[in-house]
């Protein structure tokens, strides 16, 4: 990510890798001339000649010095697996990250990783709601039916942060719309009423294919902020959130799938008794990476489990670690 003739580093003679700044001294372990070819002269060795060797060092090491000035900004896009890139090479912890940071992370550019420290179905509805923030298109929306209470819809509403939920035959998306149900609709009314009471009938919808451009013009044409997508059949194929639209704007660099949907990891392990229910979870909530959690070792049951997941869901991508050595990061790629 950075040019080495816009980096240097210096020693520190108390021991860490100092890189930024002039310590009380200069360092009596500068390796670089006065003025170098590059034109920076002083303190500090480019960053081609200190990371191009097989020495490591963490972070507890190094001090980054500012770097010269360039009008052009730095390319950071970088690959998190062989299928998908990050716009800001920057990811979360599995250990600590929930539905906002993830949110957060993925409207920067980079990704997070919820977390696995709590029930299966709950972090399952974590990874869809990252899913369904700030979308644009949302293709698996939440649907109830005619036949559910104002209760469930409350509910529902406040699980997932959404106002609109669209009311379909079947409960399902796939099934035919028959109706649209709002905050507004069910404030004030019975817990008990049913669906089919308190719902609005008379939707405004698009019919498939239609961009996000036309869709836009449409809700703006009808003064609506829900505009359900339908098919030939009238059934629910997806469902589009003005507010949402204008949010994508604001995020250019912001780490989406092919749906425009933000894009999230979800933490699993092979070593707990319901481990393959929960990567079963994950992928349906609409995960774009499993992160395999490694922190009790590299052994046969990670190897095996990885295989499995890449044999039932070879469009997921997954990352595992952590690693300790160079076995055990030829294990798990091998």
């Amino acid at each position: 990510c950075f040019r080495p003739h816009a980096l240097r580093i210096m020693a520190s003679p108390s021991g860490p890798l100092a890189i930024g700044g002039y310590p009380s001294g200069r360092p009596n372990a500068v390796a670089t001339a006065e003025s170098g070819a590059d034109g920076v002269g002083g303190e500090g060795w480019a960053a081609g000649e200190v990371f191009n060797k097989s020495h490591g060092f963490s972070l507890k090491e190094v001090v980054f010095l500012p770097g010269t000035f360039h009008k052009q900004a730095p390319d950071l896009t970088s690959r998190i697996t062989k299928n998908l890139k990050l716009n800001t090479p920057a990811v979360s912890a599995g250990r600590c990250t929930e539905e906002g940071m993830a949110m957060a992370l993925a409207l920067s550019g980079g990704l997070g990783i919820i977390h696995r420290e709590m029930p299966i179905k709950e972090q399952a509805m974590k990874v869809q709601r990252v899913k369904m923030y700030h979308s644009g298109f949302i293709l698996n929306p939440a649907c109830l039916a005619p036949r559910h209470t104002v209760e469930m819809a409350i509910q529902l509403q406040n699980q997932l942060g959404c106002s609109g939920i669209p009311v379909t035959e079947n409960g399902r998306v796939g099934g035919r719309l028959v109706g649209l149900v709002t905050k507004r609709d069910v404030e004030d009314m019975p817990r008990t009423a049913q669906l089919h009471s308190v719902m609005n009938r008379d939707v405004v919808f698009a019919q498939e294919p239609v961009t996000l451009k036309e869709a836009h013009l449409a809700m703006q044409q009808a003064k609506v902020a829900k505009l359900p997508v339908l098919n030939k059949d009238m059934e629910l194929v997806a469902l589009i959130c003005r507010g949402d639209m204008k949010e994508v704007n604001k995020y250019p660099n912001a780490s989406r799938d092919a749906n425009r949907q933000l894009m999230v990891a979800a933490s699993v392990t092979a070593h707990e008794p319901d481990a393959w229910q929960r990567v079963q979870a994950m992928v349906e909530a609409g995960a774009d990476v499993l992160s395999l959690d490694c922190h009790e070792g590299v052994d046969h049951y990670v190897i095996n489990f990885l295989k499995q997941m890449k044999e039932h869901f070879a469009g997921i991508d997954v990352i595992a670690g952590p690693v300790n050595s160079i076995r055990q990061a030829t294990s798990l790629c091998d």
